[in-house]
């Protein structure tokens, strides 16, 4: 089955399920990240929303770790795939370069919000054991929702790259066997 072409005849990207569910999972991160942060500066005014805020800070970064280095992941093994399709079909080996530069791309934004995810927990531990000035932690939390939205923002771009790339490679396997 051919790929399927847009209405201007370019090839569409395939959209994945799995790639769908890596950018919800990132974005129900940052969307708890958010809520935790909300929360953050309402406990001094009510203790009992310090649970709150534990619980949906420590599922955001939990989830957000998990999230973040299985994203990157996908990079690694869909590009696994199209070096193997490019070299069993003896394809142009330009096709599986151009996978580096989507990971180029991602990953500075996945490793920078990975360490600032697990900069902001640590900063939230020494919150509590009153080590450091709620205020930092208030602030880091609010570079890391701007780290992570960027890592998100670019998780949609080289994702949909990577796909156009991969109905290309489809669509040169499916040509060379006509040939």
């Amino acid at each position: 089955m051919p790929p399927k072409k847009g209405a201007d005849g370019a090839l569409a990207a395939p959209k994945t399920r799995i790639a769908s569910l890596f950018i919800a999972l990132n974005s129900l991160s940052a969307a708890l990240l958010a809520i935790a942060a909300v929360f953050g500066p309402l406990v001094q005014h009510r203790e009992g929303l310090f649970w709150f805020h534990l619980t949906f800070g420590l599922a955001a970064a939990v989830l957000g770790l998990f999230s973040l280095v299985s994203a990157m992941f996908y990079l690694v093994v869909t590009g696994m795939g199209l070096r193997d399709a490019v070299v069993t079909n003896k394809l142009p080996v330009e096709l599986f370069e151009r996978t580096r530069k989507f990971k180029s791309g991602l990953f500075p934004w996945c490793v920078a919000a990975i360490a600032v995810l697990i900069g902001m927990t640590v900063l939230g531990g020494g919150v509590h054991a009153r080590k450091i000035h709620k205020y930092y932690h208030l602030a880091f939390s609010a570079v890391t929702l701007v780290v992570y939205l960027g890592a998100i923002r670019s998780m949609k771009k080289y994702y949909a790259l990577n796909g156009a790339l991969i109905a290309e490679t489809l669509a040169a396997i499916e040509a060379k066997k006509a040939d």
